[in-house]
């Protein structure tokens, strides 16, 4: 999955999970060190987020991301 793919895909779950009151801008904020207008602005793709930053939230939202390399023939 490319970091684009993993943006959207995240933006997304966030999104589900506001949504169905799983969740808040400032819950997810708080659980990743995170100001509420950075998160807000991620999940209305404003902007993105570090790689760190993705971590973060994966973890705040119950996941885990792993970072493997890839090997790519040319």
């Amino acid at each position: 999955m490319t970091i684009l793919a993993l943006h959207q895909a995240l933006r997304g779950h966030a999104q589900r999970q506001i949504d169905a009151g799983r969740a808040s801008v400032k819950l997810l904020a708080r659980r990743t060190s995170l100001k509420p207008s950075h998160v807000s602005n991620f999940i209305h793709g404003r902007r993105a987020l570090s790689v760190a930053a993705l971590s973060r939230l994966t973890a705040a939202l119950g996941f885990e991301l792993e970072v493997m390399p890839t090997s790519r023939t040319r």
